[in-house]
């Protein structure tokens, strides 16, 4: 899917939808087990039958099919209980989970994202003061994955210059 055009038809957006349905058997009907937001690039599941459809749900739902984001983040005001960090060094890897999901005395948190550190911190040329570091972020495949990406990062106060969702 190239990045502005939707998933499934919403005019007057262009969408793969309205791109594949001359190539469609009469009667069928396309669906999208994940939809990534409309600037989002990259490889988009399209199936045209039940059983199909419903074989990607369960995948979904097991956590099989996962996003992956590389993020540019500023680093500058990271503090030492992020989970970005152990001490004042950035931590290569490691996991965001949900903020807002109530744990019970029998669950796990629920993991967001696991993170990889790219490259070490450096000094943006143009604005020395601001330091950057380069992640991949990998989370279940979900309509709001990027969004989730992004919120966790800003929590952890290393807000995004750039994904590539």
């Amino acid at each position: 899917k190239p990045p502005g055009f939707a998933g499934p038809a919403a005019p007057p957006l262009p969408s793969v939808e309205a791109t594949l349905l001359p190539f469609l058997r009469q009667g069928c009907s396309l669906s999208f087990p994940v939809r990534p937001e409309k600037q989002a690039q990259g490889l988009l599941i399209v199936t045209s039958d039940d059983a199909m459809r419903k074989t990607f749900d369960e995948l979904i739902r097991c956590r099989l099919v996962q996003s992956r984001f590389r993020v540019l983040a500023d680093v500058s005001s990271v503090s030492a209980d992020s989970p970005l960090t152990a001490g004042k060094a950035l931590v290569e890897r490691g996991k965001f989970f949900a903020v807002e999901t109530p744990v019970s005395n029998h669950e796990e948190e629920e993991k967001v994202a696991d993170f990889e550190l790219q490259s070490a911190a450096m000094a943006c040329p143009a604005f020395p003061s601001l330091q950057t570091a380069l992640y991949t972020v990998t989370s279940k495949a979900s309509t709001s994955a990027a969004r989730q990406v992004r919120a966790s990062f800003a929590m952890a106060n290393a807000p995004l210059l750039f994904d590539s969702s």
